[in-house]
């Protein structure tokens, strides 16, 4: 089991704090959306190619029957985010986005729900031309699981889920799914779908879907075959939120059950290492957790943001797996946020107060964070800085147990364990000049300091 550390005056996390503000999102106006609509899915192709879909909020937050009139759009930038073309869709009139899934800058999947009073039908829908003309791939009602949540692992291999114990996969582009046989849902146990696009997690050929009682469902062979790992948490919470940043490393969020598995003003965390196979569970957090979004490839990243559903604005980091949190802001409702690496994330807000608010905000990126490190030296010596070979580390407060060295791109550049030491040295040498971030874990805690290589 992993040793969690939760010295607040020893963590990373607090020399951030005093730069990772509100203006660590950029906001992006998109213009043209209608009022009154919000962002409900974002899904990133690639750094540059983002997907979303808007509807009108007050239906998605009413939960209400969904008007016949409703008109849904889906949004594209190309550009990383920086502009966006809203495009509708004709043939989803009368229903409301539930997931979506960017293949390339021409195509995306798009799932979608038509509620009346006497069912929930929903659609597989997909463009082939960047928007301008839409196929239905699929239609379904609940219990066949078919399109109502959906994720791809490649252009080829598709997965859709149903609320009820219905998995289906697909290898040929969603021509044709087969139903998979999966483990069976317990007594009044439901796969929880409610945080937009941050509800099931895939890296890889793997896959993870969490329950409402507390377990994760997960495939190794791309929803072909599946397990069941419980988590070591009350039985009665919802895990409604789950990331992972590789196919090793991964974090969810849970909340009291109840009748609707909404999420409480209560999280509590767990976090896993091997593949889900193991979890270790964190404090409570007063600060409820909507959405987890984990960082590609930076093992121990995460960005949380809170929405309208759990009154609670803003987003919160981690950079050491969730032992310790920073406040990032606390000014926006945000429905959904995604990210592919360490400089590239983006966040849609639920309601847009009109045509020229923001409706996304784009990630400042981990170098915007680098260069603004507080000089916070917590008794720890680094020199010199900035070097040309070698720096020294000393701790006169604890004894190193791990360093790494991130570059500006997020990326660990260096990493090594020792055997306890005070006063550690690392050749520089072969690195590139430039700004990096280190990071020393030692047995009181974590410290960090900016590093300049001439």
């Amino acid at each position: 089991m992993k040793k969690h550390l939760r010295n607040p005056a020893l963590t990373l996390l607090l020399m951030l704090g005093a730069i990772l503000s509100h203006g660590q999102w950029i906001p992006k106006a998109i213009g043209l959306l209608p009022l009154d609509y919000g962002i409900g899915n974002i899904s990133a192709a690639n750094d540059s190619v983002i997907w979303a879909t808007a509807d009108d909020y007050n239906i998605l937050s009413a939960g209400v029957n969904i008007p016949s009139n409703h008109l849904l759009y889906a949004l594209r930038s190309v550009d990383a985010g920086e502009t966006w073309s809203l495009i509708p869709i004709p043939i989803a009139t009368g229903y409301i986005s539930l997931d979506i899934q960017a293949i390339s800058a021409n195509k995306v999947y798009i799932t979608t729900g038509n509620q009346s009073s006497t069912n929930f039908r929903a659609r597989l829908l997909v463009t082939n031309d960047g928007g301008a003309s839409w196929d239905t791939v699929a239609k379904s009602v609940v219990g066949n699981g078919l399109g109502i949540f959906f994720k791809a692992f490649n252009a080829n291999d598709l997965l859709a889920f149903g609320y009820a114990n219905s998995i289906s996969y697909s290898s040929d582009q969603g021509f044709s799914f087969t139903n998979t046989t999966s483990p069976v849902l317990a007594g009044s146990e439901s796969f929880i779908m409610i945080s937009a696009n941050n509800d099931i997690a895939v890296r890889g050929d793997k896959v993870w879907i969490p329950t409402s009682r507390s377990r994760v469902f997960y495939s190794t062979d791309k929803g072909v075959t599946w397990g069941t790992n419980q988590i070591p948490l009350a039985i009665n919470r919802c895990v409604h939120t789950i990331a992972f940043s590789d196919t090793l490393n991964g974090m969810v969020s849970s909340s009291l059950n109840n009748s609707n598995f909404l999420p409480f003003q209560d999280a509590a965390l767990a976090t896993t290492s091997d593949g889900g196979l193991t979890w270790d569970t964190l404090p409570n957090r007063t600060r409820a957790f909507t959405n987890l979004a984990a960082i590609p490839g930076v093992p121990g990243t995460f960005i949380t943001t809170g929405d309208s559903g759990i009154g609670r604005r803003g987003s919160m980091m981690t950079i050491d797996n969730g032992a310790t949190w920073t406040i990032v802001d606390t000014v926006n409702f945000y429905n959904s946020v995604t990210f592919t690496d360490a400089n590239h994330g983006w966040a849609g807000l639920g309601t847009v107060a009109g045509s020229t608010s923001p409706a996304f905000y784009k990630w400042a990126g981990i170098q915007n964070a680098i260069s603004k490190v507080a000089n916070e030296e917590l008794n720890w010596s680094v020199y010199p800085n900035p070097a040309k070979d070698l720096i020294r580390i000393m701790s006169p407060e604890g004894r190193i147990r791990q360093l790494q060295l991130v570059n500006t791109l997020g990326q660990i550049v260096f990493e090594a364990s020792v055997s306890l030491q005070q006063n550690i040295q690392i050749d520089l040498a072969s690195f590139s000049k430039g700004v990096y971030l280190l990071r020393a874990t030692s047995d009181t805690g974590v410290f960090s300091k900016k590093v300049i290589k001439n």
